[in-house]
């Protein structure tokens, strides 16, 4: 959890004194910041993996079967800090390198996120119906919490359909559209 952290202060006296700190849609710089902005994906890796840590710890006590669930929670937080470590490593290389254009990076950024999610997305797809009932992860609503056959069938489509948004490519706006709809749902 804290080797980004280090990455990025031994990295931080080969910095250039201006880094870019944001890239426009045409994949232009629009924004140059101090070379200490790369420390904030360390930071937020580090944050989160505390957060990650504390939910899983939080869901083996609250839990009747929470061994289970904690072993859930830590894979999936495992997903996401390998995506924020590896855009730390993008933007530790655009900083060395003052890329200004990423259309001249050989690695596309949206390529490597995306594929990251997509990665996270099939995991937590196959994990979903390994879960048990529990009120901190997993698809919960007033119905699936009623009983564990309901808990069950829930996990179960639930991970079939976040294994049809990855087969069937679905954008990132569509999937949103589509949480925000079964999360306020009344």
């Amino acid at each position: 959890m804290y080797i980004p952290l280090v990455v990025a202060l031994i990295a931080l006296p080969y910095l250039p004194e201006k880094i870019p700190a944001h890239y426009g849609f045409d994949n232009q710089v629009d924004r140059w910041g101090s070379k200490y902005e790369a420390l904030l994906f360390p930071v937020v890796s580090i944050l989160m993996g505390y957060f990650l840590l504390g939910m899983a710890r939080l869901a083996a006590k609250k839990e009747e079967h929470g061994e289970n669930n904690k072993n859930v929670t830590i894979i999936v937080g495992i997903l996401v800090l390998i995506l924020l470590n590896a855009l730390n490593v993008y933007s530790l290389y655009t900083g060395f390198n003052k890329v200004e254009n990423l259309s001249f990076v050989s690695l596309d950024i949206g390529q490597l996120v995306f594929g990251i999610i997509g990665m996270l997305m099939i995991v937590t797809g196959n994990l979903m119906p390994k879960l048990r009932m529990n009120s901190m992860i997993g698809l919960r609503t007033h119905w699936s919490m009623k009983n564990e056959a309901t808990w069950k069938k829930s996990q179960h489509i639930g991970g079939i359909f976040i294994m049809e948004v990855i087969r069937r490519h679905t954008t990132v706006a569509e999937i949103s559209r589509i949480f925000f709809m079964i999360l306020f749902h009344r």
